[in-house]
């Protein structure tokens, strides 16, 4: 498979005959995604902005040719901003997506505050083997292949980051969810990830719109 990183959460993932692309969470911390090639599926795992922006979405998935997978708590305000095949995102095996086998888990999202409602967090797992988390640090079931890391939130604290991360015990990590970190601060992640991750996991960091084969 091919993995696309296009900032901040935002990926996409290319079956191994080049045949399907799915697309998860084209938010508005991503790079601009005009001229992006145009998934056949794209899935959310959360509403807040920076997973879900209307004005990127409506480029990814201008008509009903896409069908776009939401949480539950999220489906009538897709649905109000014009999306033509908005369908529910559900915990287990899920029906649809053109090309991949994806199984949703309902993992909560990280408190930012306690006073804070917090939003549906839905994890997913493609092809058995790629795992993004959207906004929790909640240890997945079985064994990870390429496990997609939030480095940078309001949630997050980097120990527990890294503690995530080495508990996992990916092959590869891809750090993820860095839109609001400057540059600075994304070289002092990777380097400390670099150091502390476990024997048998390779960091990679790819360049925004680099396609990494994984």
């Amino acid at each position: 498979m091919k993995l696309t990183h296009h900032g901040h959460a935002c990926v996409t993932i290319e079956n191994e005959s080049g045949g399907s692309r799915l697309m998860i969470d084209p938010g508005s911390l991503a790079s601009d995604l005009t001229g992006v090639a145009r998934p056949d599926t794209v899935l959310v795992t959360h509403r807040h902005e920076d997973h879900l922006d209307f004005a990127q979405l409506a480029k990814v998935a201008p008509d009903a040719a896409t069908p776009v997978f939401v949480p539950a708590d999220a489906l009538d305000d897709v649905r109000a901003a014009g999306t033509a095949d908005v369908r529910l995102l559900a915990p287990g095996e899920v029906d649809g997506v053109r090309g991949f086998a994806v199984t949703a888990y309902e993992q909560p999202h990280e408190v930012i505050y306690e006073t804070l409602p917090l939003p549906q967090n839905i994890a997913l797992m493609i092809e058995g083997r790629i795992f993004h988390p959207g906004d929790s640090l909640q240890r997945p079931e079985g064994r990870v292949d390429v496990l997609l890391l939030p480095l940078g939130a309001p949630w997050l604290k980097l120990s527990e980051v890294i503690d995530f991360a080495r508990d996992v015990a990916p092959r590869i990590v891809v750090p993820i969810h860095q839109g609001g970190l400057a540059e600075a601060h994304r070289r002092l992640h990777g380097g400390l990830l670099a150091k502390l991750l476990p024997e048998g996991t390779e960091l990679v960091i790819p360049a925004v719109g680099e396609a990494l084969a994984v």
